[in-house]
C-alpha cells in the first residue's frame, strides 16, 4: 500500500490556497495572478512511501505470540491491545480511551467517544475528543471479538476484585499498571515492541496495525467509504491517499 507523504500533501494544499487567494484579487488589487500558470506539483517516486502492514501469516504469529506473552505474565492486557488494534483499526490513543460503557455486546458495536493524548509526556495521558469530527464513530465487531472481549472483561473483573474494585461503565478497557490511563510507551518501545521481537517479526510501528486492518478490509472488497468511516477519516480521499 502507498500513500503520499504529509509534506507533499501540505505543499499541494498551500499551492491551491495561494492560487485561489491571488485569483480572488484579480480585478481589484491585481491585474493578473503571477502564479496562474504554475503547474500543479507532481508526486515524484521519492515522495511515495510504503505503508507498513503485517501480512496475514504474520498477523497470526503476532496474535499467537501476544497471547503467549500475556499468558506467561497472567496479564491479558497486552494480547487485547494487539487484538483490538488489528480487529478495529483504532488508533493507540482511542484504545487507551476506550471504556466498558462504550461496548454494546448485544448489538455487537463499539463506540469511539474519546481518545488519550500524551503532549505532557508518555506517562501523562489526558482524555480528549477524537482526532476529527468523524473520529466519534461506531465500529461493528464480530462474534469472535465479542467473545474475546467478554473473556477479557471476566479476567479484568477478577483482577480488580482482588483489590476491592468493581468494573463500571467508566472503567478503562485497558489500563496502566496503576489502573490509570495506559502509558503511550506501551505502544512504542514497551510491551508491543517486546511482543513483535518475541515473534521474530520485522519491527513495525503500532500504527501499522491500523494500516493492516484497513488492508484486510480492502482485500475482502469492503467499499472504500465503509472503510473510511470505520477508520474515522475526515474524508474518503484521506483513505485513498493511505
Amino acid at each position: 500500500m502507498l500513500f503520499r507523504s504529509n509534506k507533499t500533501r501540505t505543499i499541494k494544499l498551500l499551492e491551491w490556497e495561494l492560487k485561489r487567494a491571488l485569483q480572488d484579487g484579480v480585478g481589484t488589487v491585481l491585474h493578473y495572478s503571477p502564479i496562474a500558470g504554475l503547474k500543479t506539483i507532481k508526486v515524484d517516486f521519492d515522495d511515495i512511501k510504503e505503508a507498513e502492514i503485517f501480512e496475514p501469516e504474520e498477523q497470526k504469529v503476532l496474535l499467537e505470540t501476544a497471547k503467549l506473552y500475556s499468558d506467561e505474565r497472567d496479564d491479558q492486557r497486552w494480547y487485547m491491545l494487539v487484538f483490538i488494534a488489528l480487529n478495529t483499526g483504532m488508533r493507540f490513543g482511542e484504545i487507551a480511551g476506550l471504556q466498558w460503557g462504550d461496548i454494546n455486546f448485544l448489538e455487537k458495536q463499539l463506540k469511539v467517544k474519546r481518545a488519550v493524548e500524551y503532549s505532557q509526556g508518555v506517562n501523562k495521558g489526558r482524555f480528549k475528543e477524537p482526532k476529527t469530527r468523524k473520529g466519534k464513530r461506531d465500529i461493528a465487531i464480530t462474534n469472535n471479538m465479542v467473545e474475546e472481549l467478554k473473556n477479557y472483561r471476566h479476567w479484568q473483573s477478577m483482577k480488580l476484585f482482588e483489590g476491592g474494585i468493581r468494573i463500571t461503565g467508566t472503567t478503562q478497557v485497558i489500563t496502566g499498571d496503576t489502573l490509570g490511563i495506559l502509558p503511550r510507551q506501551a505502544g512504542k518501545e514497551g510491551r508491543y515492541t517486546r511482543i513483535v521481537r518475541k515473534a521474530n517479526l520485522a519491527h513495525r510501528k503500532f500504527h501499522s496495525l491500523r494500516h493492516t486492518h484497513a488492508s484486510n478490509l480492502l482485500s475482502e472488497e469492503i467499499p472504500i467509504g465503509v472503510v473510511s468511516r470505520r477508520l474515522g477519516h475526515s474524508t474518503i480521499s484521506m483513505t485513498f491517499d493511505t
